[in-house]
């Protein structure tokens, strides 16, 4: 059971960040567009846990704009993560989703405003390697 233990470990991150963001909105002709820039703040939280070489976590990311002023936020989106793998040494092989979904305490008028929405599936296998130059 010792052993068991002492290859457990917990991870987690808790990240906070400002960030500047623009989209270009397309109309159905092709010709008129409007571009939207925002100033973003974004909350990152991750958990999750590996035992030996084997992980499996996931999280969640919110992305907040400012209303009439930097000191009033309103959040727009949430992206949910999860991935599964195994860390090998020079080769990782696994399992990521992640998913982008309207935050519903935003709705107005029976409408979503933010109307990002979607997913993405992915496995995968990442070689790593490091050189080292002196000592």
């Amino acid at each position: 059971m010792s052993t068991f233990i002492a290859m457990l470990s917990l991870i987690y991150s808790f990240e906070l960040g400002l960030a500047e963001s623009g989209y270009v909105l397309w109309k159905n002709n092709g010709d008129n567009h409007c571009l939207i820039k925002n100033t973003m703040v974004e909350t990152n939280f991750d958990v999750g846990l590996k035992y030996w070489k084997f992980y499996v976590g996931g999280g969640t990311a919110t992305s907040s704009i400012p209303k009439r002023e930097l000191s009033n936020y309103s959040a727009q989106w949430n992206n949910y993560s999860m991935k599964a793998g195994y860390d090998g040494k020079y080769f990782d092989v696994g399992y990521e989703y992640r998913c982008i979904h309207p935050v519903m305490a935003y709705l107005q008028d029976k409408d979503i405003n933010s109307k990002k929405e979607g997913n993405y599936k992915k496995v995968f296998v990442k070689f790593t390697h490091e050189l080292r130059f002196g000592k």
